[in-house]
């Protein structure tokens, strides 16, 4: 399975790169639900800090960002969280991680 390999190859050298880890068609359907939130207005100027030491600032960063919905997903993040979910629990598993959640 694609994504033990991952973590076993994440153990042995500390990285990995996995080309086409995600179909294409996953892909453009994840990039057309992004266009959209962006055409909404729904990316924000990404800050630095947690909480309410969290400021804005475009000479740290200067990218925008967006928390994708996990609670009501679109078909195409739908996809996007299971393949999260199954690496998760491929590092949990492999790398005897307690991973509880991406960010």
């Amino acid at each position: 399975m694609i994504h033990t390999e991952i973590a076993e190859e994440l153990g042995r050298t500390g990285l990995s790169i996995t080309p086409n880890f995600f179909a294409g068609q996953h892909l453009l359907d994840l990039q057309d639900d992004l266009d959209t939130l962006y055409g909404e207005g729904k990316f924000q100027n990404a800050g630095v800090g947690h909480g309410g030491g969290n400021q804005v600032s475009s000479v740290i960063r200067q990218n925008e960002m967006h928390w994708i919905d996990r609670e009501s997903p679109t078909l195409a993040q739908g996809h996007l969280w299971l393949e999260l979910d199954l690496l998760k629990q491929a590092f949990n598993r492999t790398l005897f991680l307690g991973l509880n959640d991406f960010e």
